[in-house]
């Protein structure tokens, strides 16, 4: 889903090497720039400097222009890779081939080819036929907890804010609580916000009677408050040390235009979409996955949130481990 790409900084010091670059690298297109080392950008702008008096005036305009966008925008493209940079061995190419040899790149992106290596790429070899750039939005994976981990891994490590959406999420069922223990496995637990996104069904809401202005009417307390012990006592045990989560209730507006059915995991840089959150019946079974596109993301991410959302009705949030009802 997600592919990491180590890119020399000094492909950013040449205007027409830009130019084949630009615009390339997004969570949502899945190309990511490494990070590596973790002072990328400060490379990008020190080789800039020193090509600058070399350069036209349109020329500087073009690096200028891309540093800027660079500099601005880093969280939608740059990936922290935590590899280790040989400072003795100041050398960007030869230090970016070392690394990939213990834990490989997509393809490493040069502005020259001083060595012979399959390995290396000039932007010019950057196109449709080249099958380390030539990408897929989609995949088809076992239906484990560890793959569809692995499908989102990238980006949940490099999330901090990140909402799960399956309308069927069942807390009392092992094949859901397997693949979310999955997927919280992160680090930095206790500064990502993460949310569940589920749908109060007709067959629920009618055990509950009704629901009258977005709030629970007192009839529903007693299913809402089974929910909320449910949560506390299948979740609680599967968090982290300063973890918690939010499930979050929704219904569809009716007459509905948005059916509240698609599963989903987004978060603040990007998103993805799966047939199922929740572990197959058997060890054979595959499901699908495909990252969205910028659009698509933007549309899902907005449509889920507590204040602004126009596509469903809130109904309440269980919070846990710290559980209150709204």
């Amino acid at each position: 889903m997600f592919y990491e790409y180590a890119v020399d900084p000094e492909c950013y010091a040449d205007a027409e090497q830009i130019k084949r670059l630009t615009g390339e690298f997004s969570w949502c297109d899945g190309r990511l720039i490494s990070n590596f080392p973790g002072t990328w950008l400060r490379r990008v702008k020190e080789a800039q400097d020193a090509a600058f008096k070399q350069l036209t005036i349109r020329q500087k305009n073009i690096l200028t222009e891309e540093w800027e966008w660079l500099r601005k925008h880093k969280e939608k493209f740059l990936i922290n890779s935590g590899r280790n940079f040989d400072d003795n061995n100041p050398n960007w190419i030869s230090n970016a081939l070392q690394r990939n040899q213990s834990n490989p790149f997509q393809a490493i992106i040069v502005h020259e080819k001083t060595l012979q290596n399959d390995d290396l790429l000039l932007p010019s070899d950057l196109n449709a036929r080249e099958f380390r750039w030539k990408i897929r939005h989609d995949d088809r994976v076992p239906r484990t907890p560890e793959a569809l981990y692995n499908c989102v891994s990238k980006l949940l490590q490099e999330s901090t804010h990140i909402r799960f959406v399956d309308p069927y999420f069942n807390p009392n069922k092992k094949e859901w609580l397997s693949t979310l223990s999955a997927f919280i496995n992160i680090s930095h637990a206790s500064k990502v916000t993460i949310e569940y996104h589920l749908k109060i069904h007709k067959e629920i809401k009618n055990d509950i009677n009704e629901i009258k202005n977005g709030n629970f009417v007192l009839e529903a307390q007693k299913w809402y408050q089974k929910f909320s012990e449910n949560c506390k006592i299948c979740i609680e045990p599967i968090l982290r040390l300063n973890q918690s989560i939010s499930l979050i209730l929704w219904c569809e507006i009716e007459p509905s235009n948005d059916w509240f059915h698609d599963r989903y995991i987004l978060t603040e840089k990007g998103g993805v979409r799966f047939e199922g959150l929740d572990e197959g019946e058997n060890l054979g079974q595959r499901t699908n996955v495909f990252r969205l596109s910028e659009a698509l993301w933007k549309d899902r991410w907005n449509s889920l949130d507590k204040e602004k959302s126009k596509e469903y009705k809130l109904l309440g949030t269980v919070n846990v481990p710290d559980l209150t009802s709204l």
